[in-house]
């Protein structure tokens, strides 16, 4: 089996990927490969060894989270993060996922050319489950949420799912958003605000900032060829998030980097660096927004004042049905608590 277990330098100027921080994604690589279990396939969720929150969800739970594998996200990121370095690794991974033959989350995969629907409630689903190990998947199958405005990680994969569709302009508008909620250390959306009761139990980022959203945007980024003024700012804060072990602390809190690392956060790190990946997502939304301008009108041009006054509504309309949602649901948390 060959694993490029860490890219070397040389190896990273080829890719087209070196940059000021080869020496951090070579550690990153590295982490995530060192977290491989080739029993089952799959990348465990972190080396802390705290019992998960899971325990909340299910009294019975009592795994640690080197002991936890999830579908997806995690392993749905890490076969991707992974192809250009240890595409053996990553491909294992993929064939792992496949063999469960579950769902589609209804998010995540949106990172990979999907088109995503309405946002709704997550719910952790355990597919097995020994005294060792546990394997699951996270689902949005709940109820309707409209949080997708309000929060830099549904927005842009929804920005992605957009473009993904075709629809280049509207999602550059939600992608826009993303960035302007930068705040020199933090994507400073609803996550990081008080919250009335958190979701099955999970941890609450409230007064805390998510490190994947900060490498899901900057992919989107790559996806969408925007180059943003916040990327520097971004990029170097993200990795000054970089623990001892190579992988990317999941939160900070007043521009500090907390606790440990884990697979999620990680591996979106390293995703902006897929150029493959990024080449297909840019390709087929060329494809598709040929076939949606077909489909509107044979003298409508992509890219035409026309088109692009015909994208800035839906995204317009989509926008306000989402606030109205996300209305709708946080106001009957608040008045059930």
């Amino acid at each position: 089996m060959t694993i490029l277990t860490s890219p070397t330098l040389a190896q990273l100027e080829d890719s087209g990927t070196a940059t000021e921080y080869s020496i951090q994604i070579q550690r990153a690589v590295q982490y995530l490969v060192s977290h491989y279990n080739s029993s089952l396939g799959l990348i465990y969720e972190s080396e802390d060894t705290g019992v998960s929150w899971l325990k909340n969800e299910y009294p019975d739970f009592n795994l640690h989270y080197s002991q936890i594998y999830w579908l997806y996200s995690d392993n749905l990121f890490s076969s991707l993060a992974l192809a250009p370095w240890a595409p053996e690794i990553a491909a294992n991974i993929s064939r792992t996922i496949a063999s469960y033959h579950v769902p589609p989350s209804g998010v995540f995969e949106a990172v990979n050319g999907s088109v995503i629907g309405a946002n709704k409630a997550a719910n952790n689903i355990i597919i097995k489950r020994t005294s060792t190990y546990a394997i699951l998947i996270r689902i949005q199958n709940g109820s309707l949420t409209g949080a997708d405005w309000y929060y830099a990680g549904e927005a842009t994969y929804r920005a992605l799912s957009f473009y993904n569709e075709g629809h280049a302009q509207i999602a550059a508008n939600w992608l826009n958003h993303v960035f302007d909620m930068w705040n020199g250390t933090c994507l400073a959306d609803d996550g990081t605000k008080p919250a009335p009761t958190p979701l099955n139990g999970a941890p609450t980022d409230a007064n805390y900032c998510d490190q994947f959203k900060i490498g899901l945007a900057l992919f989107a980024a790559k996806v969408l060829n925007i180059n943003y003024t916040q990327i520097p700012s971004m990029e170097h804060f993200l990795w000054t998030a970089q623990n001892e072990l190579g992988g990317i602390r999941s939160l900070t809190q007043n521009g500090i980097p907390l606790g440990t690392a884990n697979c999620e956060s990680t591996s979106l790190a390293l995703l902006q660096f897929n150029s493959v990946l990024i080449q297909k997502l840019r390709d087929q939304q060329l494809s598709t927004q040929s076939t949606v301008a077909s489909a509107q009108s044979t003298t409508v041009a992509p890219n035409s004042p026309t088109m692009l006054i015909i994208d800035s509504v839906i995204a317009m309309v989509v926008m306000i049905a989402s606030i109205i949602a996300y209305w709708k649901q946080t106001g009957k948390t608040r008045n059930s608590t």
